[in-house]
């Protein structure tokens, strides 16, 4: 009987002792670490830079020097020869500053053309700002011009100067894509007014003569344009733009072949082609623009325009 009672007690200590067991828990499996996914490398935005452009081809162009002698610069594209190519001392040149969200350019200065027969002279201001906030552009611009031609006409005791004065300025609106010292393509609409006038200024020496006017006018003008930049092999930079400009006079007149056009425009494309020679040393550059006129140049009318070609001596200033 006591051995009954012990066998028992003995079965009932191993029943026990394996249900506490399996209620432990086992010890959960360890989990190695999973390799962290690698970041996407963060694009770091230029620097706010500021550029010196120096034209090293001295050319320029300009009303034809026979349109100033018969009178007829109003007239604009309604007579040929319109325009012409001359050669100049001292090309105007030009500062950039830009950052990502605007841009500045201010260029002029004082050129001088002389072919050994006729003597021209050119002063000139000229500047354009632009700011984007959150994807939208606003800028403003303006130019101010005087340009001579000296002695176009010559009598026994008075010879007479011819004088062109212009200036105006406009604003736009629009949108932009990127940034404006990097990649960005950009859209603008826009209008402003421009003033011109001309005289002949005489020079007597039997008496004093004053100037004789040749015409005063003003116009409102409206334009669209897009542009954009792109960089390639670290090396180059290639802008383009295209615009549309309109102008119309403020005050008409009937007889346009008198007074000039009451209303004309003009199409240009212009791109750029810039060059780092040396990656270690990229503050000197090249720059080649091409320019070409769709249409005839009626913005002579106002003011000179640069070469159909150009070369520039671009230096990093900071």
């Amino acid at each position: 009987m006591k051995q009954g009672l012990c066998l028992v007690f003995a079965m009932f200590l191993i029943f026990s002792g394996s249900s506490v067991l399996a209620q432990e828990k086992e010890p959960e499996p360890v989990v190695a670490d999973q390799p962290s996914q690698p970041s996407e490398p963060v694009k770091v935005k230029k620097k706010k830079a500021i550029f010196l452009d120096i034209p090293l081809l001295p050319f320029e162009r300009s009303v034809d020097i026979g349109r100033i002698q018969d009178r007829s610069v109003n007239l604009g594209t309604l007579r040929d020869p319109w325009e012409d190519q001359i050669s100049v001392v001292w090309p105007n040149p030009s500062v950039r500053f830009e950052g990502v969200d605007y841009a500045v350019d201010v260029s002029g200065g004082f050129s001088y053309s002389d072919d050994g027969v006729n003597v021209r002279n050119n002063k000139s201001f000229k500047f354009s700002g632009e700011e984007s906030l959150g994807g939208f552009l606003f800028g403003i611009g303006g130019f101010v011009e005087q340009e001579k031609a000296l002695s176009i006409i010559n009598g026994i005791q008075f010879n007479a100067d011819f004088e062109r004065l212009s200036y105006g300025s406009r604003g736009w609106g629009g949108a932009k894509f990127g940034d404006l010292n990097d990649r960005y393509l950009a859209i603008r609409v826009g209008g402003g007014y421009i003033w011109t006038e001309s005289q002949e200024v005489y020079i007597a020496s039997f008496r004093d003569v004053g100037p004789l006017p040749l015409y005063d006018d003003q116009y409102r003008t409206f334009f669209v344009a897009t542009d954009g930049r792109i960089d390639f092999l670290k090396r180059f930079s290639y802008r383009m733009r295209v615009e549309k400009s309109f102008y119309e006079k403020v005050f008409m007149f009937w007889d346009e072949n008198t007074y000039g056009l009451n209303r004309f425009d003009d199409l240009a494309a212009e791109g750029s082609l810039e060059a780092v020679p040396l990656l270690r040393a990229d503050r000197l550059r090249f720059v080649l623009k091409g320019r070409f006129n769709f249409d005839r140049e009626d913005e002579l009318l106002f003011k000179n325009s640069p070469s159909s070609v150009q070369l520039l001596l671009r230096i990093k200033l900071k």
